[in-house]
């Protein structure tokens, strides 16, 4: 990629091409080892260094901008208000489960995929899924370094297991997740763009979606962050992939198709729960002092508020 297009003003004036920028930096960085290799060798010391800092900076100026929405709109703000901020594992628990409310009311965007989308308008939303479900374990297997807490790393240990499928090859999330895509893609989007032409001018957010996973994962002082953000996604979820496999089934699409989203709408509820009462709570747990406590907790909710924001934003996409 060519470094001209690492721009930071261009998360205003621009910002398809800031988020499909950094998805392809993530991309690179993330993915295949050889390909990654290949993306930096070209680079020498001085672009490489340049590079980074371009992409720290649109970081910092698009992460900025997410903390910012959290910090000014009521529907977050109430969330971190001195009175509602949690100081203990407890109220982190109850903080959690408030935050999680609106996610868990009946939308539109649900109702219509539900009942009333057609198999194109499913397949092209199975496709958009791409940007985040087939990097997932990735993701999780990211979350586990450095985490001293036992219970908070066996945790994400079963859940990457869960992940691999148990050991099972053929049975792999991100294998069948893989199969699901191509199915719709190769039977009803086709040569189509996955972004349907009619969202061309919102397509940021689709990225943005992928991009602030890939950007918790992989910088270290996000880490708890991106623990944060699972939380809230994968304690979401299930409810989301209910919804798909009542839709398939009003379609008439064959099981084979949809076992991935048939597996997960239970897992992921399990999945949730530990990340919040095993992980999270273990971690604050382990706390040193008070002070280090607080700064843990307060990690943790950015991830969580920060996702909140997005996923708003994809959702308001997608019902374009």
């Amino acid at each position: 990629m060519k470094r001209t297009a690492f721009k930071v003003s261009q998360l205003k004036s621009n910002p398809n091409l800031f988020h499909s920028s950094l998805y392809t930096h993530y991309v690179q960085t993330l993915g295949d080892p050889l390909v990654a290799y290949k993306s930096y060798a070209q680079l020498g010391l001085n672009d490489f260094t340049e590079q980074e800092m371009c992409i720290r900076g649109m970081e910092k100026a698009w992460l900025s901008s997410l903390e910012a929405t959290a910090s000014t709109e009521l529907c977050y703000r109430q969330l971190i208000d001195s009175q509602s901020r949690p100081r203990c594992k407890e109220s982190f628990v109850e903080w959690m489960n408030k935050a999680l409310a609106p996610m868990e009311r009946e939308s539109s965007l649900y109702d219509f995929l539900e009942h009333e989308a057609s198999i194109q308008q499913i397949s092209h939303y199975i496709c958009l899924e791409d940007l985040l479900d087939s990097r997932f374990d990735d993701i999780v297997a990211l979350s586990q370094v450095g985490l001293q807490n036992a219970q908070s790393k066996m945790a994400l240990a079963r859940n990457y297991w869960d992940e691999m499928g148990n050991g099972d090859i053929n049975s792999i999330h991100s294998a069948m997740f893989a199969k699901c895509k191509e199915y719709f893609q190769e039977k009803y989007v086709g040569q189509h763009s996955v972004i349907p032409v009619e969202c061309n001018d919102v397509r940021w957010k689709f990225f943005q979606n992928g991009n602030l996973l890939f950007t918790y994962a992989s910088r270290r002082e996000f880490a708890l962050r991106s623990i944060g953000l699972m939380a809230v996604l994968e304690a979401s979820a299930h409810r989301r992939f209910k919804i798909l496999c009542n839709a398939f089934e009003r379609l008439e699409i064959p099981v084979e198709a949809y076992k991935y989203q048939i597996l997960h709408a239970k897992l992921d509820e399990d999945h949730g729960d530990e990340l919040i009462d095993e992980v999270c709570v273990g971690l604050i747990d382990d706390a040193q002092s008070g002070k280090d406590r607080d700064t843990l907790i307060e990690q943790l909710m950015w991830g969580v508020l920060t996702r909140l924001v997005v996923a708003t934003d994809y959702y308001q996409g997608i019902e374009k």
